[in-house]
């Protein structure tokens, strides 16, 4: 019996059945075959169902291993009993007695001793058992002083134990027995024919095994099996190859050439291996496996095709197959890595935890937690954006509550923060298991709901909290969460801090607290009113009697306080996109642009408006439904705020174009770049008490109004400009070069040296707080930079002619990748 899954074993059974697992070397099912031939058995049919051809592929015919093999495989689960009387019926096997053998467990003992047993008792269906000390997850059977069976206990719970002799999977039938089990039926050996022979007074015995067994039914049972065999505890099983020196087992003897070795060992063909590295004990390393310098392995198996980095430390741990380990990683007691993942350099992966196949851990990380859904584990938590990640894959509740935690103990218990969120059910889900977790750390929660970003930035120094978290489901990443952590300023935490952050969550270093130190929560109210009443206290908005606004909400979380806004203004306004529970099916942002657009041409609106989810990014739509680019809004801004006389710093994101940039310092401003980090853009505009600042992606602080990025109070001071001025006549008058943009993929490791070849070769014109390469050709400029997110490189490319503007880009990304291939 071979078809089975080896759920309990996974990720070792991701892409493999059980039987195939190789233990020293050798699959579980060569053992078996090498145990049966021994006692003179030669052929068998094999009953399969869960990766068939992996099986096949290997067997064949079984004539590589001096033996008949035959196949049964089982389109459907047929159950242990089912699939061998499909297998029986498929051979004609009408009569004579049949072994009948788990192939996913490994076992040797004396078969004809076995054989005889079940002759002289005149069985017709004998049942291989043993005693273990904790039978619970297995058939118990129960027998009187002749080894009669008398029932049998599937899994019993402990309060049923009746006895410690289990059922291990490993059965002699006469015709007697077989031919009582119904054709093209599941049936199962343990559920349905031993009970119905023992109820039918027929005789059925158990066989005291006396020998070695083992389920290998979870890594760690899998791990000791492998130990087993290398120290001759598990009867005659021995590693694949030969006995070079007492306990050192190898394919190939060059291999093992001035390495040390502590025995026992196997090693398989075609590995190489540092002379200074340490082998063993009880460590077993596959075909064609790679080891560096200083690297220490101990009690512990690595498949076929691995990598391990110099100077890392495997310990009690299973490496599968194809995997690459960098330098210097740890690899704690328990630890299972499956196959082709890579674990980046100086990565510590905590003791017991399990990483499924085709994994990427990012260098210098700490694996605190199983990483099954996720794609990839990262060094940090956080990105430019905050903690984000793809629901219940890489952001689950169990990862919200441990978050929460980590926030909580990063703050001083007692600690107050607020937090929010928008309006997608996504979120909510999210944003309760973070609470919880805030809530176990001993922190106070006031609760905001569904409420902007921009709210919760002012809300928190408005009543001297310690901090907030916003969690979002931005509509441009369906399936997205962001969770942004604020300070007591309301401003989104720095590097020390999400550092602080990252280390305990990844150590699990969090605070318990005393039953009556639990945090409480709350739900304060009336704060959306305060907010509205104070912005519009600040603004300096005229009559908007006769204008007609067009506001699209997008379903997210503006749409809690617009209503309120709006019905303040004496403005003709259509709404659009306002719901209190966001819908499964949005709309992209350029449909939502569209859309807008659309409205403001058919009822001759004079402006419309386009938030996001979270209210802290803002896009225009002028009077002749012409969405403006970002850099254009920006550029409007400058010009209303300097023709009212609110002169002074400005801070712009790396990435605005020079034309956008010319234009606001020749206003009269003082201009200053600042990396495209949110956060620090934000810092800058605040540090530098600049009249406002704001990036490419619709993020805008106006401080007069508020010292955040608000969606909102752009809204407001757009207004005003409004009341002056048709919006498109200001479009007409600033100069907005024709803009590409392109990319090229590189590793990351390669990003540095990237970077530095190309400003080597390249040159660029050193201004204060350019990143990456700024470069000029005629009246164009080019722009180089790496992605903060993605292992990329991003090229912008603007120019009077969209012709010229595209043929530099592709000249560019040319030469980038020229580079990106000779770096490796």
């Amino acid at each position: 019996m071979a078809g089975g899954e080896g759920t309990r074993l996974r990720p070792l059974t991701s892409n493999r059945p059980k039987p195939m697992v190789p233990i020293a070397n050798k699959p579980v099912l060569k053992h078996t075959f090498e145990t049966l031939l021994s006692f003179g058995f030669k052929k068998f049919i094999l009953t399969l169902h869960y990766m068939p051809m992996v099986v096949e592929k290997y067997f064949g015919n079984g004539s590589s291993i001096g033996a008949e093999v035959s196949y049964s495989i089982e389109d459907r689960p047929m159950g242990t009993a089912g699939g061998v009387k499909s297998a029986i019926e498929m051979y004609g096997v009408e009569e004579g007695t049949i072994l009948v053998w788990s192939g996913d467990v490994l076992s040797y003992f004396d078969v004809s001793d076995m054989l005889d047993f079940h002759k002289d008792k005149g069985s017709i269906l004998t049942i291989a058992s043993t005693k273990i000390d904790n039978p619970v997850e297995f058939g118990v059977l129960v027998f009187d002083d002749e080894y009669r069976v008398k029932r049998l206990q599937e899994k019993p719970s402990y309060s049923e134990v009746s006895s410690l002799w289990i059922n291990c999977g490993i059965y002699i039938l006469e015709p007697e027995a077989y031919n009582q089990i119904p054709p093209g039926k599941s049936y199962d050996f343990s559920k349905d024919l031993i009970p119905q022979l023992i109820s039918e007074g027929e005789p059925v015995y158990i066989y005291p095994l006396k020998g070695y067994w083992n389920d290998i039914g979870t890594p760690l049972n899998y791990l000791q099996a492998n130990i087993d065999v290398l120290n001759r505890r598990a009867g005659m099983l021995k590693p694949a190859g030969l006995e070079y020196e007492p306990g050192i087992w190898v394919e190939d003897p060059d291999v093992i050439n001035n390495i040390h070795l502590t025995p026992p060992v196997a090693i398989g063909g075609g590995s190489t291996i540092s002379s200074d590295a340490s082998i063993g004990p009880s460590s077993v390393l596959g075909r064609n496996v790679s080891v560096g310098d200083g690297v220490s392995i101990s009690r512990s198996i690595i498949w076929d095709s691995s990598v391990i980095g110099a100077y890392s430390r495997i310990d009690g741990s299973i490496i599968c197959e194809s995997c690459i380990l960098g330098e210097s990683v740890l690899c704690n007691p328990g630890v299972v890595v499956g196959d082709r993942c890579r674990i980046g350099k100086h990565s510590v992966i905590r003791s017991s935890i399990r990483i499924w196949p085709e994994r990427l851990v990012d260098s210098y990380s700490i694996v605190s937690s199983d990483i099954r859904w996720g794609i990839r584990w990262y060094s940090t938590l956080f990105t430019v954006e905050g903690v984000t990640g793809a629901v219940n894959v890489e952001v689950t509740p169990d990862f919200a509550a441990k978050l929460g935690l980590a926030i909580g103990s990063w703050l001083n218990i007692g600690g107050r923060v607020a937090v929010a969120r928008d309006n997608s059910t996504i979120s909510r889900m999210i944003k309760r298991s973070l609470v919880s977790g805030l809530l176990a750390a001993g922190i106070d929660v006031e609760n905001l709901t569904v409420t902007p970003l921009p709210l919760l930035n002012s809300y928190i120094p408005r009543y001297k909290l310690d901090g907030g978290v916003y969690v979002s489901a931005p509509a441009h990443a369906p399936g997205h969460i962001v969770i942004k952590v604020l300070d007591r300023h309301g401003v989104e935490i720095g590097g020390s801090e999400r550092r602080a952050i990252d280390e305990i969550l990844f150590k699990e270093s969090f605070r318990r607290v005393k039953p009556e130190d639990i945090g409480e929560l709350t739900y304060p109210t009336g704060f959306m009113e305060e907010y509205v009443d104070d912005l519009l206290a600040r603004s300096s908005i005229g009559s908007l009697r006769g204008i007609k606004l067009v506001v699209n909400a997008v379903e997210g979380s503006t749409s809690a306080i617009l209503p309120i806004l709006l019905d303040r203004l004496d403005a003709d306004v259509f709404l659009l996109g306002v719901r209190s529970v966001r819908s499964t099916k949005t709309k992209g942002i350029l449909e939502e642009v569209e859309a807008t657009s659309r409205v403001v041409r058919s009822i001759n609106a004079d402006l419309g408006f386009i938030f996001d989810c979270s209210g802290s990014r803002i896009l225009v739509v002028d009077d002749e439904g012409i969405p403006l680019q970002s850099e254009l809004t920006l550029g409007m801004l400058a010009y209303y705020l300097a023709e009212i006389g609110s002169i002074g710093n400005v801070v712009l994101s790396s990435c605005i174009p020079e034309s956008i940039y010319n234009y606001i310092s020749n206003l009269g401003y003082n201009v200053m770049r600042c990396k495209r980090d949110p956060s620090a853009l934000l810092r800058s505009i605040i540090d530098s008490k600049a009249v406002f600042g704001g990036d490419e992606t619709g993020r805008i602080c106006i401080s007069r109004l508020t010292p955040f990025f608000d969606s909102i109070a752009s809204m407001l001071v757009m207004l005003e400009l409004l009341s002056k001025h048709r919006i498109s006549s200001i479009r007409r008058q600033i100069p907005l070069k024709y803009k590409v943009d392109g990319s090229v993929e590189l590793p990351r490791r390669s990003m540095s040296r990237v970077i530095a070849r190309l400003r080597e070769e390249l040159g660029d014109y050193d201004a204060p707080g350019i990143e990456g390469l700024k470069i000029i050709e005629g009246d164009a400029y080019i722009s180089i930079v790496p992605s903060l997110e993605e292992p990329k490189i991003l090229l912008y490319v603007e120019s009077e002619n969209p012709e010229i503007a595209k043929s530099i880009l592709r000249r560019y990304e040319d030469i980038v990748k020229l580079i990106v291939s000779s770096e490796g």
